[in-house]
């Protein structure tokens, strides 16, 4: 058998596999204390481990096949998660401007444009940052007690 230098050891896979695990523990503090409104050098850390989690399943290159299955399994949740955002964004749009639009022609007054309600969480990015995290991580989950199959 030839010597391929690039090839992942036990212990590569062992990391990767530990860091992506720690990082699903770091989203969910993270997410927890950004709700609660909780600050500390505790939730930095756990936002740390979120982030070197999810960048370890990105450059991912010295792993093995059945990880980067895993990774393209929770990428694919992330993306679908910013798809439904997406579109639930623009609908908000398109009811914010046939509101305000509505309001001006009719009223003859100005229309303001206020964001309110369940329509005023789109406008959280960093929130929004964390749940596309957290779903990869679920996605990634998903697919290691379903065996990895694309």
């Amino acid at each position: 058998m030839a010597y391929e230098p690039n090839t992942p050891t036990e212990e590569d896979r062992s990391r990767a596999y530990s860091l992506v695990w720690a990082g699903f523990a770091g989203t969910i503090v993270t997410i927890g204390a950004r709700l609660l409104e909780i600050e500390n050098i505790a939730v930095s850390i756990a936002f740390g481990l979120a982030i070197g989690g999810y960048l370890n399943s990105v450059f991912h290159r010295r792993n093995d096949d059945y990880f980067n299955q895993l990774c393209a399994s929770g990428h694919r949740f992330a993306a679908t998660f910013l798809c439904v955002y997406l579109f639930g964004m623009f609908i908000a749009e398109l009811y914010d401007v046939s509101y305000s639009l509505g309001r001006a022609i009719t009223d003859g007054g100005e229309s303001q444009r206020e964001v309110s309600g369940i329509f005023g969480h789109f406008s959280d990015g960093p929130l929004l940052a964390m749940v596309a995290m957290l779903t990869f991580y679920v996605g990634y989950t998903v697919a290691y007690f379903r065996g990895a199959q694309s």
